[in-house]
């Protein structure tokens, strides 16, 4: 009997460990589904005029995505911001994108919203494998079920808070995903190697948390504080000596200080409007830690601008009482029973957003020094005391029921907020309604009416943005760009010559290169016009547009040579430019280059293109810019490569005409209109070439011809009628007429000429 009593006692603890398996499986299950629902909505979005523009659909170095690319991103900082990793996974996607709908195809915005979404369902799982070492270290009394589903509880909370939902479901929150998937994986794998009794475990699991810490850094500076957050969890939770703490973090601390010194050099602020005095600045950060406070327990109007700047605060008071609610706090932690894992869980909320709560001034706090995203690493603190008071008391229900109710009403309220995301408009209107004030918001949500069929609801916004930020360039290049998109050139220039006596070298070029553009139509000297192109391309010679602008002002005013170098250097700065490439290619051509032009056209027109559309393409082109001697050898090309081609015959024709060559001219006329007797335009330029040679009655019976074949074309009926009254048959061709305006009851030529014959 005691071999049986040996082989069922263990039996015993192999049934544990499936059971925890089982357990596991469950729950890692049930947090990656309840993500995808609460956030699969966001996979419907589309890229918002929120940075997604400037980091990913106009971002010169994902459009094409290239090797280049990433070895750019990884040698210097882009937009004054180092993080290689983010840019990486982005062109990545990109390149993704590009090789699975076409290389001139728009990019998939599904695509990139699913890299955020796998991110955050990662930080579920790296949230849940967290809380579960400190509970089960911390509370080696409770039982395994206990800490597992006290800690699934913690990292449900921390994932389903509403704060969470902006970098989830914008494109460009994926450097703070990536960064904080990494910052809770290096903070579980810490914990593991400080338990860890085996020293090669150890010393694995602490080099995989050392590589996930440099990840974060890589995809978000704001990382540096992911020490301070481990040495919290280590001297507080697993309560280790603080000098064998600092000694297990101390190289930690050094690629901190060394990403924090690249980010100093690379993103200097001291530029910014809302440079505030030292003596203010623990107060702004004492207001920015209030401000999260109360979102945290009351998330109910959530926006990208809460307009919140220090300046703003310090005008208004703000500055001078609200950090008597953090204080508040502190004195009622240091009060508590729990006093210390409460002012552990207090002091990760705290520390997670120090880089960017106003101690040290960052770029973007013009616009406000609070943003859902910056405390996206600080709901681990709320989210362990939900875990922590959960497995406290293991045998009562209220405890478990409230924390349940709690994810449950985070889960709901973030699943709401995912739809303010769907696209630009839905973004900026509900920032405009909860925060009537921002001036940014104004102003996308102009852009965005305006390119959706609300000229009037545009300019309103355009006008609300200037008025709250009346002397910046970039409201005044908007609203000016609009007022030129509405024929209102003049009334635009005024805003323009404003805009150039901003401080923000961009948005000085783009008056500049505007100008540029329109003061040729507006009568001014080409002169004017060249010198603000240059005077834009002297703040950025990288400027792909501008380079475009100032090449096609170069052709209209006979500079073709010069202008070859502006679209090269244009196409050399961004090559997804199709149409540039076209415009290059007809340059080339004016000047005789015939195979560099054939070359550029080719690219333009794409891998697919056959060689007779290279060179209609370039025929269509010169001949639309009237230069008919250059388009001619174009056209005669493809009618010998493929005579078949009725339109070919008819532009070659038209080219000729236009030529004085009429008769053979005629001759292509009269064989487009064999190949295709429907061919309208055809008909019509051989009638007219044969009015011109003055042979009307050859014209009258080619139109009568036409109109057998195509009986229902009222231009046919009109240009008929021409025919006939030139030819002195007037009531003939009133009938035609008539029947133009028959088919066309509001066709005006007709109707004009109607009105002015005598009755």
């Amino acid at each position: 009997m005691k071999p049986k009593r040996s082989a069922q006692a263990a039996r015993v603890p192999e049934e544990l460990a499936a059971r925890d398996r089982r357990r596991l499986g469950m729950i890692c299950a049930f947090l990656a589904a309840a993500v995808l629902f609460v956030y699969g909505r966001a996979l419907l979005g589309d890229f918002v005029a929120w940075d997604d523009d400037i980091n990913v659909t106009q971002n010169p170095y994902l459009n094409p995505a290239t090797f280049q690319s990433l070895v750019a991103f990884w040698k210097a900082p882009f937009l004054k911001l180092y993080i290689p990793l983010t840019y990486s996974v982005w062109t990545a996607a990109a390149w993704f994108s590009r090789c699975r709908s076409g290389p001139l195809s728009p990019l998939s915005p599904g695509l990139f919203h699913s890299l955020n979404l796998c991110c955050q369902v990662a930080s579920s799982l790296f949230a849940f494998g967290l809380f579960r070492v400190l509970l089960r270290a911390a509370k080696p009394e409770n039982d395994a079920a206990t800490s597992d589903w006290a800690a699934a509880l913690g990292a449900a909370a921390f994932v389903f808070h509403p704060l969470h939902v902006e970098p989830v479901a914008w494109v460009s929150g994926l450097r703070d995903m990536i960064s904080g998937a990494a910052t809770v994986a290096a903070l579980w794998l810490y914990a593991v190697s400080a338990l860890a009794s085996d020293a090669r475990r150890r010393r694995l699991y602490f080099i995989s948390a050392t590589s996930l810490f440099a990840a974060a850094l890589l995809s978000k500076p704001s990382a540096v504080v992911i020490p301070i957050l481990a040495g919290l969890l280590d001297f507080g939770v697993l309560r280790r000596p603080l000098s064998r703490v600092l000694k297990s973090l101390s190289l930690w601390f050094v690629l901190a200080a060394g990403f924090a010194l690249l980010t100093r050099q690379s993103q200097d602020a001291l530029h910014i409007r809302a440079l505030m005095p030292l003596w203010s600045r623990p107060l702004v950060a004492l207001d920015s830690l209030a401000f999260y406070l109360f979102k945290l327990f009351w998330p109910a109007t959530l926006s990208p601008d809460y307009g919140r700047a220090p300046d703003m605060a310090l005008a208004k008071g703000w500055l001078y009482w609200t950090w008597t609610g953090p204080a508040a706090l502190s004195i009622a932690i240091g009060l508590s029973r729990e006093r210390r894992i409460n002012a552990v869980c207090a002091g990760l909320f705290a520390v997670a957003p120090l880089p960017v709560l106003g101690l040290v001034p960052f770029i973007h706090q013009d616009l406000s020094t609070v943003a859902d995203r910056y405390v996206y690493a600080s709901i681990l603190g709320p989210a362990l005391a939900v875990a922590w008071y959960a497995g406290k008391w293991p045998s009562r229900r209220w405890p478990w029921a409230v924390a349940a109710l709690i994810v449950v009403a985070l889960g709901a309220r973030s699943w709401f907020q995912v739809q303010v995301w769907s696209n630009t408009g839905t973004l900026f209107g509900h920032i405009v309604a909860h925060n009537p004030d921002s001036g940014i918001a104004h102003m996308n949500l102009a852009n965005y009416l305006a390119d959706h069929g609300d000229p009037q609801g545009a300019e309103t916004h355009y006008r609300e943005a200037l008025r709250y930020r009346p002397a910046e360039g970039m409201p005044l290049n908007n609203l000016a760009n609009f007022l030129v998109r509405q024929n209102r050139a003049a009334e635009a220039v005024p805003y323009y010559e404003k805009a150039l006596l901003d401080g923000i070298a961009e948005n000085v070029a783009s008056a500049h290169n505007a100008l540029g553009v329109i003061l040729p139509g507006m009568g001014r000297p080409p002169q004017v016009a060249a010198a603000h192109f240059e005077a834009a391309l002297k703040i950025n010679p990288r400027n792909d547009r501008v380079q475009g602008n100032y090449a096609s002002f170069l052709v209209q005013h006979g500079h073709p040579e010069d202008a070859i170098m502006h679209y090269q250097w244009a196409l050399q700065l961004r090559p997804d430019q199709p149409e540039m490439r076209k415009s290059l290619a007809v340059a080339l051509a004016s000047i005789g280059k015939i195979k560099e032009a054939r070359e550029a056209m080719a690219a333009g027109l794409g891998p697919n293109a056959a060689v007779w559309e290279v060179d209609g393409a370039l025929g269509d082109y010169l001949q639309v810019h009237g230069q008919y001697a250059q388009a001619l050898p174009f056209y005669e090309e493809v009618v010998k490569k493929s005579p078949g081609l009725p339109g070919a015959r008819n532009s070659l024709g038209f080219t000729l005409a236009k030529l004085g060559r009429r008769e053979e001219a005629l001759r292509q006329y009269r064989e487009a209109v064999r190949l295709d007797p429907r061919l309208t335009i055809a008909q019509f330029n051989l009638g007219s070439t044969l009015i011109e040679m003055g042979n009307t009655n050859a014209a009258i019976e080619v139109f009568s011809k036409a109109l057998i074949a195509i009986p229902d074309n009222y231009e046919l009926h009109h240009n008929f009628g021409i025919v006939l009254l030139r030819a002195g048959h007037k009531e003939e061709a009133v009938r035609h007429f008539q029947e133009a305006l028959r088919l066309r009851p509001n066709f005006e030529p007709s109707q004009r000429i109607l009105a002015q014959l005598p009755h």
